[in-house]
């Protein structure tokens, strides 16, 4: 009797393993941010991020000033300006960009020295990125003084690509602006712009067969076009399933073999 309720407990055990298995390697993936109403992250947001900054990355900062030139002050009393919503080129046809998150630059002593990324994140918004571009809101500002009444806009900013841009939709059709240090921030057909994006997208399938690692270098970045991580990860979860299933299978039969007529 001992043994059978112990062969049931493995079964069932096996059982549930196979089921929690299966809600692993076959979740759906998580939902993106919808597209914001607002192009300026709200408070809490920003009071979201600025935590963030302030228990994570603040002392690190102090630690890397050399590399943030423009203050003495101490990072720690740094402050975070408006969050500008910033989009990135979509994977897809369907749309040409995605929202991605909010772009905070870091203030201190009256100097924007640098910038955070910000993104949700399983329903947090969390710092994932910061770098030393200054004056950020600037070049926003500067680019948008090329946008008329009524002109819809989107700042795009995708490193995998090295774009940093600001995307106008308006009367006289779609026109690009850049944002990089030393742009004339003057407006560029949005042709032109999509035509090179169709080029590296056209680069990068050509490349990957290419290269061993699949790292393809897009202008200032660079993007790992496998997904390894998750495929190593499934190998160890069917180890995993494969070993629920087959302990208990051979427990059976060794105890089978074991009693006696």
């Amino acid at each position: 009797m001992k043994k059978k309720m112990i062969g049931s407990f493995l079964l069932v055990f096996t059982v549930m393993c196979f089921m929690c298995l299966n809600s692993i390697l076959f979740a759906a993936p998580a939902s993106q941010s919808p597209d914001p109403q607002n192009q300026i992250a709200d408070n809490s947001i920003k009071q979201s991020i600025l935590t963030d900054y302030q228990q994570h990355y603040a002392s690190s900062l102090d630690s890397a000033k050399s590399d943030f030139n423009g203050s003495s002050g101490s990072f720690q009393n740094a402050t975070l300006g408006n969050g500008i919503a910033y989009y990135q080129i979509a994977d897809d046809h369907t749309d040409p960009f995605i929202f991605a998150g909010y772009i905070f630059p870091i203030e201190l002593d009256g100097k924007e020295l640098g910038t955070v990324y910000a993104n949700n994140d399983s329903g947090e918004w969390k710092i994932f990125r910061v770098n030393n571009v200054k004056d950020y809101t600037q070049s926003v500002n500067k680019a948008k003084s090329n946008v008329n009444t009524g002109d819809k806009t989107k700042v795009i900013d995708d490193m995998r690509y090295g774009i940093s841009a600001l995307y106008i939709n308006g009367g006289d059709g779609e026109h690009i602006v850049d944002l990089h240090k030393g742009s004339d921030f003057k407006k560029k057909p949005y042709s032109d712009f999509k035509n090179s994006i169709d080029k590296v997208r056209l680069d990068n399938q050509n490349m990957k067969s290419k290269t061993k690692d699949g790292a393809i270098q897009f202008g200032s970045g660079s993007v790992n076009v496998n997904n390894n991580d998750k495929s190593n990860h499934t190998y160890i979860y069917l180890l995993i399933a494969a070993v629920a299933f087959l302990f208990p299978v051979f427990y059976l039969l060794r105890n089978k073999r074991t009693v006696k007529p």
